[in-house]
C-alpha cells in the first residue's frame, strides 16, 4: 500500500515540478 503511494507520487512529482511556475504564475495574477 505504502509503496504504491510512493509510486504514484514518484509520478506525479516531476509533473508538479513542471507545472510549477504556471501555478505561481497564476496564484500571482489573481493576489
Amino acid at each position: 500500500m505504502i509503496h504504491a503511494i510512493i509510486k504514484i507520487y514518484a509520478r506525479l512529482r516531476p509533473i508538479s515540478l513542471l507545472f510549477a511556475p504556471s501555478w505561481v504564475l497564476l496564484w500571482s495574477n489573481q493576489a
